[in-house]
């Protein structure tokens, strides 16, 4: 018998594959002309939903991931944390007071970039937008492996 349920899911499922990357424009050209839409609202959440976060951190099993992570990347955390003592004191302008790093970008920066981890260039850091930290990223990743 016609499973119009089965047949849908399966008729989206490929069409997804086929036009990946036509969607993947299409959802990144919605996601910048929305995109204060969306901070707001994301603000608008956090706001609301203040109690719930709370809760959701304070969930053994999320507590141990953080811990976990901390444990294993303590030069990143350390680092992480030192940006961020000097943003809030002054001594380090917001990131998002700076333009990307990245030769030919242009874009807002949104993070602070670590080059070394090492305890003397803590402070060492690159704005960079989003998309160019990723994909900085990614590099070093694949470089590494």
């Amino acid at each position: 018998m016609f499973d119009r349920k089965e047949y849908q899911k399966e008729y989206s499922r490929r069409y997804r594959e086929t036009h990946k990357t036509e969607i993947k424009l299409h959802k990144k050209a919605y996601t910048e002309a929305h995109k204060a839409e969306k901070k707001a609202y994301s603000k608008a959440w956090r706001e609301t939903h203040k109690e719930e976060t709370k809760a959701y951190r304070q969930r053994p099993e999320v507590k141990q991931r953080a811990n976990k992570y901390y444990l294993s990347h303590p030069d990143e955390v350390k680092a992480k944390d030192v940006v961020h003592y000097a943003v809030r004191k002054g001594k380090l302008p917001r990131a998002s007071t700076k333009t990307c790093a990245r030769v030919g970008c242009g874009k807002q920066a949104e993070h602070y970039h670590h080059p070394s981890y090492e305890k003397q260039h803590r402070l060492d850091v690159l704005p960079m937008c989003r998309a160019c930290h990723r994909e900085t990223h990614e590099l070093l990743k694949r470089i590494a492996s």
